[in-house]
């Protein structure tokens, strides 16, 4: 090479080099217009295949009489003394002495075949002018390119052109084979048949999405011929050639899909099919962009401006000095291909909801679900999160602007659209704990292993997962480096690995923190600007989503924890930068949002009562009140007295309207059922304000009962019969207690028996009934709790004797207003008493 450099000073050098790489492109064009005729006969071969299939079944019944005729002329030749062999001669006799039979034969076929050509480009000229007059040029383009029609437009053209022939052979005093006759009956009868069903297709043009076949099937042949499958993948301008054969496909899709949604016409069943196609063809380029080299010219190039003040100075300076611009950094966008796609997608939505087709825009949300979901699973949750704030352009001030009427009920069918809108990130959020459930690092490192270095599509074809292929690219570059210097690959395998999986877990740790910010914001934050907008449907249905959402990314850190471990044993040279997890900061911030999300939808209970519901619409409030009671105890038992007091006193409110309408909703039935049905709610709330009393003095935690206590003091301070209503409530309490057997939410509240009975054992306080150490123990060993309350609850060896119920009323009503309906049979109150003059004894 060094050799040559000489000559570069001759003119003949440049001649040669000149003819060399005009040969070269030649070559190359030649070998790729030979790939592209193969696949094109391919194609035309397999619509044969399917055009004769479609009409195999008149065919083989025409066979069969021709077999069955045929037979039943061999069973009477050999009924009667005549040879075949003469029957067989009179039989070309026949032929040979009236030739005018072959040759009218030959001109029915070629008139008949040349009616059928006119009345298709007649049927095909009817709808061109009626509905792509004016539509852009790539999409008549795209009508003239439909591959089905033009290969039975081929079919016939070669029919006739045979029966032209054998025509011709008859002028000449030749008769043709029995093999092509045979072939002429059988593909005459094929084009026959296909005319029929061609002809009633035709009609399907007047829909204009029929066309995206052809627009789907070109964009998967440009993404495999970019892809290591595809002719001369490494070469830069075929790479580029394939991304402008893909850019001008995805404009065509755009056109034709604004003239579908100009149309409303084709809302009902294009638009939802169409959209359906374009997200699953998404998810399939998530499995082909992975065989694509990350720097091919597949993808787009844009500029990316530094800061002036942190130009270098070089740079700076001649561009002073030559009064030009500072020239940006060119950076390859790997993402064009779904924003462009992701584009139709956002504006069929905007269209639909616009056009108030609420149901067609869910049935696009669904797509778009099912393309998230593999965004999360194949770890791209920081794009799936870039593409929800599209989305949110068009989302979110449809919503906002909603009339207040539409927002109080929920059987209206924005409600089913806005739940699907709040699935998208909980889809991606599905996807990612899918791949931390299923993704098994040891096989993923076995696979990089046996990888041939040495051949360059050959990470490409190892099947690894697209966001390791810029640091394969990155290790195989440098290990052939090291083959051409030293002669082999120097690099152990434990730091091959351990370079991979810094980059698995940092792309992990990226989608995992993404993922959790955009729950945040879209759950969380979004919600409080609903709330404040009085929208208070739509916060509990988001509130909702989000807590599944952080459930499910709560339930699954064990998971996720144990695959960020599997990584520790690559982790062998400590000086490479290793993804960092705070797990305790993790699990803090997703609880602080749970709590944010709880809060945020026992606000909106109150107002839930207020919307009338039938039996067709479930019930929101009643599912709102019953998990903000569940969080009302786990507040309590976790001892977080800040949010019990936004949540309890949303509670006490929803209660005593939830007891009104039952009263109301059961007043035909008997008294008892009334009662007991009715007291359901108040039975709640002194359940949880028994919990409260009892939380409060074993946590030391005075707020909890602050809290609890404010609210039935407001709530009795209201009330123009006081005593009256401490009445009715003591005792209803007393006939639900007297009757026999399980209510609705009994073994709910076992539960949170069960619950406190362990908090006490955790705390030494009591012993356990089944344990046989403990038995023997008694009141040995156990911890003396300074709340004389406590101290009362607690006595004895085993779980408290009273319940919580209980011991409200008695603190509650008893002892502090002075009621004495409820009577203490458990002397609940003066052992408290006594406890409490031991505790000031202590003190004094």
């Amino acid at each position: 090479m060094f050799n040559l450099f000489k000559f570069q000073n001759y003119r003949f050098y440049w001649k040669v080099r000149s003819l060399i790489l005009f040969l070269k492109f030649k070559i190359n064009s030649l070998f790729f217009k030979g790939n592209l005729r193969i696949k094109e006969v391919k194609e035309e071969l397999s619509i044969t295949t399917q055009l004769a299939w479609l009409s195999s079944k008149t065919i083989l019944f025409s066979i069969f009489i021709v077999i069955f005729l045929e037979l039943l002329e061999k069973v009477i030749l050999k009924l009667l003394p005549v040879d075949k062999t003469i029957f067989l001669a009179k039989t070309h006799s026949l032929i040979t002495g009236n030739p005018y039979s072959l040759e009218n034969f030959l001109m029915t076929i070629a008139s008949v075949l040349g009616v059928f050509l006119g009345l298709y480009f007649t049927a095909v000229s009817i709808v061109a002018s009626s509905v792509f007059t004016t539509v852009p040029s790539d999409v008549r383009e795209l009508y003239l390119r439909e591959k089905i029609g033009n290969t039975y437009i081929k079919i016939l053209a070669i029919l006739l052109a045979v029966s032209i022939i054998m025509f011709g052979y008859r002028i000449f005093n030749y008769y043709p084979g029995i093999l092509p006759i045979v072939l002429m009956l059988i593909f005459s009868c094929i084009s026959i048949f296909a005319f029929v069903m061609l002809g009633i297709r035709a009609f399907s043009f007047f829909d204009p999405t029929i066309l995206a076949d052809t627009i789907f099937s070109d964009l998967y042949a440009n993404i495999k011929l970019a892809s290591v499958n595809g002719l001369k993948w490494s070469d830069s301008s075929l790479q580029s050639h394939y991304h402008k054969l893909a850019a001008k496909n995805i404009n065509t899709l755009n056109n034709l899909v604004e003239i579908c949604l100009k149309n409303p016409n084709l809302y009902k069943k294009s638009v939802p099919l169409l959209s359906w196609r374009v997200c699953y063809f998404l998810k399939d380029y998530q499995i082909q962009k992975a065989l694509i080299p990350t720097d091919s010219y597949w993808f787009s190039r844009v500029p990316k401006y530094k800061d002036t003040f942190l130009v270098d100075g070089s740079v700076l300076q001649i561009a002073l000095q030559t009064q030009t611009s500072i020239q940006p950094e060119v950076i390859t966008d790997n993402y064009w291909f779904e924003d462009e796609v992701f584009k139709i997608l956002t504006n069929m939505l905007k269209v639909m909801l616009d056009s108030h087709n609420i149901a067609i825009a869910a049935d696009i949300l669904d797509g778009i679900n099912k393309y998230f979901e593999e965004l999360g699973e194949k770890l791209e949750g920081k794009k799936c999160c870039g593409m929800l704030k599209n989305i949110e352009t068009v989302m979110e001030p449809y919503f906002l602007g909603l009339s207040e009427d539409k927002c109080k009920g929920t059987g209206d069918i924005n409600f089913a659209l806005f739940d699907r809108y709040n699935m998208l990130l909980l889809s991606c959020v599905i996807g990612f704990n899918k791949f931390s459930r299923e993704f098994k690092l040891s096989s993923f490192m076995q696979s990089v292993d046996s990888i041939l270095w040495e051949d360059k599509g050959a990470i490409y074809r190892s099947s690894v997962m697209s966001i390791t292929l810029e640091r394969l690219e990155f290790l195989q570059k440098r290990l052939e480096f090291e083959q051409k210097v030293e002669g082999k690959f120097i690099s152990p395998v434990w730091y091959r690995r351990q370079l991979v999986g810094i980059k698995i877990g940092h792309v992990i740790n990226e989608c995992f923190e993404s993922v959790v910010d955009s729950l945040q914001k879209f759950y969380v934050d979004s919600s409080n600007i609903l709330l404040d907008k009085k929208l208070i449907v739509l916060t509990t249905y988001r509130t909702r989503r989000g807590l599944e959402a952080f459930s499910k990314i709560q339930v699954h850190l064990s998971s996720i924890k144990k695959l960020i471990e599997g990584f520790d044993k690559f982790n062998i040279e400590k000086e490479l930068p290793w993804p960092k997890w705070d797990w305790d900061t993790i699990e803090k911030r997703i609880d602080k949002n749970n709590d944010s999300l709880i809060q945020q939808e026992a606000k909106c209970l109150p107002m839930l009562s207020l919307i009338n519901k039938t039996e067709n619409e479930p019930d929101l409030f009643g599912e709102t009140y019953h998990r903000i009671c569940q969080e009302c105890f786990e507040s309590l038992s976790n001892n977080k007295d800040e949010k019990f007091s936004i949540v309890f006193p949303s509670l006490f409110i929803s209660a005593l309207q939830a007891h009104d309408l039952l009263r109301v909703s059961y007043k035909d039935r008997d008294a008892r059922t009334q009662i007991l049905i009715s007291f359901q709610p108040l039975s709640d709330l002194i359940e949880l304000s028994g919990y409260a009393k009892i939380y409060s003095e074993l946590f030391s935690s005075p707020n909890l009962w602050q809290t609890c206590q404010k609210s039935w003091d407001n709530y009795l301070s209201n009330q123009v019969k006081k005593d009256e209503t401490i009445k009715y409530i003591i005792t209803s309490y007393q006939y639900k207690r007297a009757q026999f057997g399980l209510f609705a939410r009994d073994i709910w509240k076992t539960n949170w028996q069960m619950e406190l009975n362990n908090k006490l054992r955790e705390n030494n306080l009591i012993n356990s009934r089944f344990r046989g150490d403990d038995y023997w123990k008694g009141l040995e060993g156990k911890q003396i709790h300074k709340s004389p309350f406590i101290r009362t609850l607690c006595r004895g060896r085993y779980e408290p004797f009273i319940t919580a119920s209980e011991i409200f009323l008695l603190v509650y009503f008893v002892k502090q207003h002075g009621i004495n309906d409820f009577v203490d049979n458990r002397d609940f109150i003066k052992h408290l008493e006594e406890e409490e003059a031991l505790h000031n004894e202590d003190k004094a």
